[in-house]
């Protein structure tokens, strides 16, 4: 299928230019371009099949809301909450009636910038399970998972290249809402619980100046997510 195929190459292009943000970009553009070859060549197809227990599973992209927690929301208090989000895509596929599992990729920003563009950003991918209600006017689901943080890399102190990554816990919930009869709305909040990563950040000044200075600490967050999702497959 085109979306597995755009998608994995997405993925890979991401990962082999970690320390570029033009990696990001192109990340996004193959992910929305399969997503609309999606749609424009199976919706048609099944634009009057009612909703289905039996399909094969998911595709979704989703926006969120990053709240840093303990040192991590210590050192970036200053930020401006505009900026503190990501974009993001998964892949949910249905092991049973009321279980699925989801694959996630997600990039985005921690501090402030103008536009996405400056060195504080992060990216993210991740697997977690979910328990969710098959029926009803709104499904609820509870959500766990592991996954990986990376966050943009550069240079410490001795001029060696400093240690940006590190593995996260996850565990959360949400509602989904049907919207038709193959698309839902994805409303969840999620907690990630990531060990020690190195991250720049900007320091405010008593004088009102600031400073770019970086720390070392676990780096604990919460998202609030907002998504839509696309079943694919089934009857």
């Amino acid at each position: 299928m085109p979306f597995f195929q755009h998608f994995s190459a997405a993925i890979q292009d991401a990962t082999r230019h970690p320390r570029h943000y033009k990696g990001m970009v192109v990340t996004c553009r193959h992910a929305l371009r399969a997503f609309l070859i999606l749609i424009v060549f199976h919706a048609p197809a099944h634009a009057q099949t009612p909703a289905a227990s039996g399909s094969s599973g998911a595709v979704g992209f989703f926006i969120q809301r990053m709240s840093p927690r303990s040192a991590f929301a210590e050192n970036t208090k200053g930020a401006d909450r505009g900026h503190q989000g990501a974009l993001g895509f998964h892949l949910t596929g249905h092991v049973k009636r009321f279980v699925n599992f989801r694959l996630e990729y997600f990039f985005g920003s921690y501090e402030k910038n103008a536009c996405y563009c400056s060195r504080y950003l992060f990216r993210a991918v991740g697997v977690a399970g979910e328990l969710v209600s098959p029926r009803g006017p709104v499904r609820p689901y509870a959500t766990a998972g592991l996954g990986r943080l990376s966050i943009s890399s550069f240079e410490d102190a001795d001029g060696d290249e400093a240690d940006t990554g590190a593995g996260y816990r996850m565990y959360g919930g949400g509602l989904r809402i049907p919207a038709g009869s193959r698309w839902s709305i994805d409303l969840a909040w999620r907690h990630h619980e990531a060990g020690p990563v190195s991250y720049q950040h900007v320091q405010r000044n008593p004088d009102g100046s600031s400073t770019e200075t970086s720390a070392r600490t676990r780096t604990p967050f919460d998202m609030l997510t907002l998504g839509f999702q696309y079943r694919v497959g089934g009857s």
